[in-house]
């Protein structure tokens, strides 16, 4: 639960906005990659409007370029999970892998700043990867690979000021500090529990149907029910059905599995929805005041 209101904008990683301070003294910014920020989409969601949150008096609300980097070896993580699947539906991991992916070509395609590209460093060696075991999708060395394959990157190509490694994983942070990284651990939402107050961060707007997609991502079925004169109404949600595609990642597309008859009808009445009584109520009100 609390991954998918993180996804979805609804609740922020602890402290994004300390993180965003680190990081808007620079007017470029080179950003490292681990894989962990790729599944939560800490970059869309989060890090890009922290950034422009953290001066907003200034000409200069954030850097002038980002450049997002992502390890060989990241990839070779989310393609791993992305091919996780039972009875050819997409396990949990399978689908995080296909939403990491997702968060990549939303970052490609510049939606959250026109400054900003991606560029993916690193060859992955097969005789260096090492699983954790046969079904698994994770790699007992990733972390070193991707930290070694980042550095050689910014060695390369002499980058010191604004150049950043960003992991959720403390571990991770530590070891990259002490081998001369400028690591920097996003730390991950305070985890929701029974009676926890969920409230719309000021100022921004949540929609619905973002916070219903990433639920389904998360439990990869979800049933959506409400009452209407004392009888039961149901729509149910798949995000990892057989045949799904990327097509239908890139286009946030979800299979309605099961519904009941009066769905469509509910449909019908949307769709014919008229504005006009919302405005003769206000012409009325408006007149009673004058």
């Amino acid at each position: 639960m609390t991954a998918a209101m993180c996804r979805s904008g609804l609740i922020k990683p602890y402290g994004i906005n300390l993180v965003a301070k680190k990081l808007i003294d620079n007017e470029d910014l080179v950003l490292g990659l681990d894989t962990n920020i790729l599944y939560n989409c800490i970059i869309s969601e989060h890090l890009l409007s922290a950034l422009e949150e953290v001066n907003p008096y200034s000409y200069s609300k954030m850097p002038n370029w980002l450049l997002i980097v992502v390890p060989g070896v990241v990839m070779k993580e989310i393609e791993n999970a992305a091919n996780h699947k039972v009875k050819g539906r997409l396990t949990h991991i399978g689908r995080l892998g296909f939403r990491a992916l997702q968060e990549m070509m939303v970052l490609q395609e510049n939606r959250g700043s026109s400054g900003s590209s991606v560029h993916v460093v690193g060859k992955t060696n097969p005789q260096q990867l090492r699983y954790a075991d046969e079904d698994s999708s994770r790699l007992e060395n990733a972390d070193s690979l991707i930290r070694d394959q980042f550095r050689n990157f910014v060695t390369e190509f002499n980058m010191n000021k604004g150049v950043f490694f960003l992991s959720m994983d403390k571990t991770n942070v530590s070891l990259g500090k002490a081998e001369g990284l400028k690591a920097v651990r996003v730390k991950h939402p305070k985890m929701i529990k029974n009676g926890y107050d969920i409230q719309q961060p000021r100022g921004d707007t949540i929609l619905l149907s973002r916070i219903l997609y990433e639920m389904a991502v998360e439990f990869g079925k979800i049933e959506i029910s409400w009452k209407e004169r004392g009888r039961l109404h149901y729509i149910e949600l798949d995000s990892g059905w057989q045949w799904k595609n990327m097509g239908h990642w890139e286009n946030w597309q979800l299979l309605c599995s099961g519904y009941d008859n009066i769905f469509f009808k509910k449909l019908k009445d949307f769709e014919t929805l008229s504005i006009d009584p919302v405005n003769d109520a206000w012409k009325e009100l408006r007149e009673a005041m004058v």
